[in-house]
């Protein structure tokens, strides 16, 4: 749609509703720049307070100075501790040798150690008065020296094979492509099954457990009615499952079918399974920009002395006996008090509205990127030209499938709807920095030894809050999925929605069981079989010098899970967006024009007559329905048009 309503280019789901030229829910697209803007501002301002990246990401030693870089540490660009049981008090040395030096005036303790990012990282002590020894046990060390060589053994094995590694998540993709097409044939027959199985396994076990407690050679005595307790129980929840599924016959049939339909959306838009990747590129970008204006907002602090430890400024006699035998050098040359960097309260606050950010943008593209699926899918369910295969046509006619369906849906969603996307971004961001100040708040007042009281109270208070966080991400999905097809602000959208799922809530519950069974079973599948093939041919392929397949396997398996959840995110936004779309068009366009498949135009259609009727009793009376609710579905030329106000539910 062109700006203002004059039309450039229609949607492929034709006259739905005219975008405006101005974005859905504005006014938090701007406070969202807004917001953006203030983060770049507060970045110069710490950069002018004194902000310095370096105080975070090199060593201070204990006179508040960065080691390699102040004056006076120029050639110590390592920092160590002279106590490493005492974490804070820190040294700049010019090697990780100085660790072990019995000359030094700064060691209390002498340790090896390794250098890492700046530090001399300590290893095991071989003292056993600090309890660090592990030799004075020989069974542990022995455990300790098997674990440390199963370890290398199995980083060798995974670099050895690397390569087959990457070729495991291309099959994994493959796998996936293939699942979904076979979903397509074999998706009823799955969810019968299940359901067969279900009842029947819940009958015999019922009964069996019934018949046994009944059974006087048992000699169950009184427990006997226990037993029969619990048969009677299993055989009575698996007679309301079977009345649950012979009641929502009809639903679950649309469910499948459903399925089905998004199989086919995928097939044909290939490219919306790897639109993931654009925003995990962003957020890659993002979080690397918010590390870096977060080491700048970190580092400012101001220098408070605070008294050193002793066991830090004064020799230990295990490691250093000569001096401590003289008597006069028990101690060494820290500073009896130390300087330390302290962040006010100030730049607390603001490290606050900084996470704040990283929740808001982080849900913004996980929103975004939903909402261009959802605006592709409604292109294609509304596209009406098939071929004789029942494939959308794909062209620029008025009602053929557009070649670029997710440059389109993404186009549109970035002119119209960032608005829409920052609101529901932020309504989520809201509640997870409740959950977190609330886990800080327990983790400030948890005592020593902890309330259980306390604990448990702080437990439900998040567990409720991640109820209002999942119940209200739905919401939020749904309302975007809306706006795609609409065009309406969030408000509009959420709550014509919610109206929508709520008349139809039986088809809700049969949608969301027979997705979450395919969806989860097809992740079980993909990993288990890319995970078994890998394993037989490192395991019986001959082409590798490897220890074991263990390692690697475990590594392709965690890949195969993390591509097929991946792939299977996008196939469940996909099908939420088609059950919609269905349900939209079951309840304007049942009067023999509706654009769904025809299996699912033959679940609905003992409707058609009612709502021919409907539509006939409306065309006579001319009355003019109110905005709100009000959906126009029907050619680009304006032919044929039929209004439907507040959706009445088609099997009302």
């Amino acid at each position: 749609m062109g700006c203002c309503g004059k039309t450039k280019k229609e949607t492929p789901f034709a006259k739905i509703k005219k975008r405006s030229c101005i974005p859905t829910d504005l006014p938090f697209l701007l406070l969202y720049i807004v917001f953006w803007i203030a983060l770049i501002v507060v970045w110069n301002q710490a950069k002018a307070s004194g902000g310095d990246p370096k105080k975070i990401i090199y060593g201070v030693d204990m006179y508040g100075r960065v080691c390699g870089h102040d004056e006076g540490v120029e050639n110590s660009s390592y920092a160590a501790w002279p106590n490493p049981l005492y974490y804070q008090p820190k040294i700049c040395v010019s090697t990780c040798n100085e660790t072990q030096n019995k000359e030094s005036t700064r060691m209390a303790v002498l340790y090896d150690s390794v250098q890492f990012a700046g530090y001399c990282v300590p290893q095991l002590l071989t003292n056993a008065s600090l309890s660090f020894d592990i030799s004075a046990d020989s069974q542990f060390s022995s455990a300790f020296t098997s674990t440390q060589q199963v370890i290398s053994r199995g980083i060798r094995d995974i670099y050895e094979t690397q390569y087959v590694i990457l070729l495991s998540g291309l099959t994994a993709i493959v796998f996936v492509f293939l699942a979904i097409f076979i979903i397509r044939i074999i998706a009823g027959k799955v969810i019968a099954v299940l359901l067969t199985l279900i009842v029947v396994s819940s009958t015999f076990s019922g009964a069996a457990m019934f018949s046994w407690a009944s059974d006087p050679a048992n000699n169950l005595g009184e427990d006997a009615i226990y037993g029969q307790v619990l048969g009677g129980t299993i055989l009575g929840l698996g007679f309301i499952f079977f009345c649950v599924i012979i009641f929502l016959r009809k639903s679950i049939q649309i469910a499948v079918e459903v399925v089905k339909e998004a199989s086919k959306a995928i097939q044909s838009m290939k490219s919306i399974m790897f639109f993931p990747i654009y925003p995990a590129l962003l957020g890659v970008v993002y979080m690397l920009f918010w590390i870096f204006t977060g080491l700048y907002i970190w580092s400012v602090s101001t220098l408070v002395p605070k008294e050193t430890p002793e066991a830090v400024r004064t020799y230990n006699a295990l490691f250093f006996p000569e001096k401590v035998a003289s008597g006069a050098n028990m101690t060494n040359a820290n500073p009896a008090m130390m300087q330390r960097f302290t962040v006010s309260d100030d730049w607390r606050n603001v490290s606050a509205v900084h996470f704040f950010h990283l929740l808001w943008t982080v849900q913004f593209f996980v929103y975004f990127g939903y909402l261009v699926f959802a605006g592709a899918t409604c292109d294609w369910y509304f596209t009406r030209d098939c071929d004789e295969k029942g494939k959308k046509i794909r062209g620029k006619g008025e009602h053929e499938f557009t070649k670029w369906p997710v440059c389109q849906s993404f186009k549109r969603s970035f002119i119209y709807h960032m608005g829409t996307v920052a609101l529901c971004a932020l309504i989520i961001a809201i509640v997870q920095m409740i959950r977190a100040i609330i886990m800080y708040i327990e983790k400030q007042t948890k005592g020593d030894p902890p309330n259980k009281l306390q604990a448990a109270l702080f437990k439900c208070i998040q567990c409720c809050l991640k109820c209002l966080e999942c119940c209200l991400d739905k919401l939020n999905r749904n309302a975007l999925i809306w706006t795609a097809i609409m065009g309406d602000g969030f408000c509009t959208s959420a709550c014509s929605a919610f109206a929508l799922l709520w008349r139809n809530l039986h088809r809700v519950a049969a949608i969301t069981v027979v997705g979450a069974i395919l969806l989860n079973m097809t992740v079980m599948i993909v990993c288990g079989f890319n995970t078994g093939l890998i394993w037989a041919f490192l395991n019986y392929g001959g082409m590798f010098d490897i220890t074991s397949p263990v390692g690697p396997t475990l590594v392709v398996f965690i890949l195969s899970y993390m591509i097929a959840k991946c792939f299977m995110t996008v196939f469940a936004a996909v099908i939420d967006t088609i059950f919609m779309c269905f349900l939209i068009d079951c309840e304007t366009n049942t009067a023999g024009n509706m654009v769904a498949s025809k299996t699912l135009q033959k679940l609905v259609g003992k409707y058609k007559e009612k709502s021919q009727e409907c539509a006939k009793q409306d065309r006579a009376t001319h009355k003019r329905r109110p905005h709100d609710g009000t959906v126009e579905i029907g050619d680009k030329t304006g032919n044929e048009v039929t209004e439907v106000t507040n959706l009445k539910t088609c099997d009302a």
